[in-house]
């Protein structure tokens, strides 16, 4: 059940009903309050209207449009991109209509374009969609569930036109736009797998231009990761960022329309390649700041804010994790029969002390 959808009833119905039946509501016993219920409906989903006899033929339609985000991550980008390549494809006519962020009545790159401006903050809502639509339940099984776009119905979802008083139960399934993996609506585990991120301290100096590397530290290999930096601007001014070892995290992955404030996802340009997956030790991208101030003794002013963007990562198998941030990358080894054991350092040359 859906809660808080706003249910609406229309007496102008469409096809016109029948010459021989009333139409419209006799207000003396049904008063005006009963055509709407802008309360929505209740926890468990359930809507009800007029109790009289007179409501005869009427168009219903349920309307949700807050929250966009609600389920919507980076993860379901992911898994919006396998469907494009075919590896695997969707097995819900549903999981389809919540991928079409633009409403075309497709599935396609566009969307993904769609939804990651949604995730980055560029967009406060879809432009040409809502945040859920509504499937009439009945009409789900004559359709082509692997292609809902091909019926008919596509185009009549969010309403139910020319219902007669003896439809006592008219049920919909609500559909989140953007989440394809079903999480919106639900609580988040309270025990989330927690993997780490790092970038290294400074002491730089006022009016020096510092470069930080953000570093992956885990060694479980990663699917997907969404990032909400926040960073004091009164110490540093962002310069900008630049590409890391992901080859698919460029400049379009970013919004940085606010100082003070990074967000940022990564999903692989094939997500069906495991060579093209986040493996530990991989930087995922630099920045650069000129710096300010004076960097204050607790160290670089640069923190994880999930009021920015959910901080999360995906696993390969779909598992999600949260997110910290690691002050710095500890790699234990064990010297193989008594051998040397080497190191190679990033950034090389650089300044400053390292210890080992």
């Amino acid at each position: 059940g859906v809660e808080a959808v706003t249910v609406k009833l229309d007496y102008s119905p469409s096809p016109t009903p029948p010459a021989t039946q009333p139409v419209g509501c006799d207000t003396s016993v049904c008063p005006q309050e009963f055509f709407n219920d802008p309360a929505g409906t209740e926890t468990s989903g359930e809507y009800g209207f007029c109790p009289c006899d007179q409501c005869r033929y009427f168009t219903v339609t349920p309307e949700k449009n807050d929250n966009p985000l609600n389920g919507v991550t980076t993860y379901d980008l992911v898994l919006i991109s396998k469907h494009i390549l075919g590896n695997p494809t969707f097995d819900s006519p549903f999981k389809m209509i919540a991928a079409d962020a633009n409403k075309s009545g497709s599935v396609t790159t566009f969307d993904v374009v769609e939804l990651r401006k949604l995730i980055l903050g560029i967009y406060t809502e879809l432009p040409t969609n809502t945040s859920w639509r509504f499937v009439e339940k009945a009409v789900t099984s004559t359709w082509n569930p692997l292609n809902p776009f091909a019926s008919t119905i596509y185009g009549y979802v969010d309403e139910i036109d020319m219902v007669a008083n003896t439809a006592n139960e008219i049920d919909f399934v609500a559909v989140k736009i953007g989440d394809v993996n079903y999480s919106a609506m639900a609580n988040r585990p309270a025990e989330r797998p927690i993997s780490t991120i790092s970038w290294s301290g400074s002491k730089a100096k006022k009016g020096e231009v510092l470069t930080i590397p953000v570093t992956y530290s885990e060694a479980e290999p990663l699917e997907a990761i969404q990032l909400g930096l926040r960073y004091d601007p009164a110490v540093l001014q962002l310069l900008g960022p630049s590409q890391g070892e992901l080859a698919a995290w460029g400049p379009d992955n970013f919004n940085l329309s606010t100082p003070g404030e990074v967000r940022t996802l990564w999903l692989p340009a094939d997500p069906s390649d495991p060579e093209q997956m986040l493996t530990q030790g991989k930087v995922l991208f630099y920045l650069t700041f000129k710096v300010n101030a004076a960097i204050p003794e607790s160290g670089l002013p640069i923190w994880l804010d999930n009021t920015l963007l959910d901080n999360a990562a995906w696993r390969n198998d779909g598992t999600e994790c949260a997110l910290a941030h690691g002050n710095a990358e500890i790699l234990q080894r064990t010297s193989p029969n008594g051998q040397a054991l080497t190191a190679n350092c990033r950034p090389n040359p650089s300044s400053g002390q390292l210890t080992f």
